[in-house]
């Protein structure tokens, strides 16, 4: 690859607050073979220590690598890993890689979005980011199947996501799925979340039933405990099989289970744990009946329909 020049034009600019770097602006190398490469590097050089949001498109290992660690101020992180064969990126290398990486300690991290594809299950680079204030997460691609992780790269993820215990929101958007023993344990590790925004093609009845399972109808868990028992706003996001194909959504009917989880969550007599707004965006589904939702609605919980 021809050498290219430091962009330096940008680095006393006080004002820059907020950047967005794309595959031109970094330099890989064509072959890793899934090893460390000190020839990686971001072809662009910022104030780093001033930025408060990123967004870096493709080419994301370069700036994990050697400037994440640099934006001590970083408020909002948003990765989106290349779909490109030659261009390895942080989240298809194996986790020998982050041996070679001191730890990233973005103390202001509030919001991180992390989005992955190829099969891609755990983006390792969580092993060595410390981000005590962490609220937000979005994890998107095209799987998110833990059980085919080996078992210590598992229980590696989820205890990062134990670990941060300011979690109040979470969107998982995968186009694969939905694995519920993945989701169960994703829940499990998170049990501060307030406000779950999740894609599903189809809203099997065995989400609903997951999120009920532990709860009494009088809003008391058993003695296991519920899974997200703090819940109060849930986004189903709900997308076509097939865009190409016309279908009669009046055909999908409601699964198994939706309505007692809305009874137990949105009649929870502790308001702190109670569902408080309910949001369906899709095709989904033509048997829903608004008016069995109506009396919810009466007793205060939003209720929002969006079509596809």
């Amino acid at each position: 690859m021809p050498h290219q020049d430091l962009v330096v034009a940008f680095r006393d600019t006080p004002s820059l607050t907020q950047v967005r770097l794309n595959k031109a602006c970094s330099h890989i190398a064509s072959e890793w073979q899934q090893e460390y490469s000190p020839t990686a590097s971001v072809l662009i050089d910022l104030p780093w220590a001033q930025l408060t949001h990123v967004k870096v498109i493709a080419r994301t290992l370069p700036f994990v690598v050697h400037h994440l660690s640099l934006c001590i101020h970083l408020h909002h992180l948003d990765l989106k890993a290349s779909l490109e064969r030659d261009e390895i990126t942080l989240l298809s290398l194996t986790p020998n890689l982050w041996r070679h990486c001191e730890s990233i300690s973005l103390p202001s991290l509030s919001s991180l979005t992390v989005e992955y594809y190829c099969g891609i299950l755990y983006p390792y680079f969580f092993k060595t980011l410390d981000a005590p204030r962490l609220s937000f997460l979005e994890l998107r691609g095209d799987d998110m199947d833990l059980t085919r992780l080996r078992p210590h790269l598992r229980e590696a993820f989820l205890s990062k996501l134990r670990s941060w215990e300011h979690l109040t929101q979470l969107s998982l958007q995968f186009w694969l799925g939905p694995y519920f023993n993945s989701l169960a344990s994703i829940f499990e590790a998170t049990p501060f979340v307030t406000t779950l925004d999740i894609m599903f093609f189809m809203c099997d009845g065995e989400f609903f039933k997951m999120l009920t399972s532990g709860w009494e109808t009088d809003g008391d868990s058993k003695s296991t405990g519920p899974l997200l028992p703090l819940l109060q706003v849930l986004k189903l996001d709900i997308k076509v099989i097939n865009p190409f194909v016309r279908e009669d959504v009046t055909k999908r009917s409601l699964p198994d289970g939706f309505y007692a989880f809305l009874e137990a969550r949105a009649r929870c007599p502790d308001p702190d744990r109670r569902l408080r707004k309910l949001v369906f965006t899709g095709p989904y589904p033509g048997n829903l009946d608004c008016g069995d939702i109506a009396q919810y609605v009466k007793e205060g919980l939003e209720f929002e329909l969006y079509p596809p």
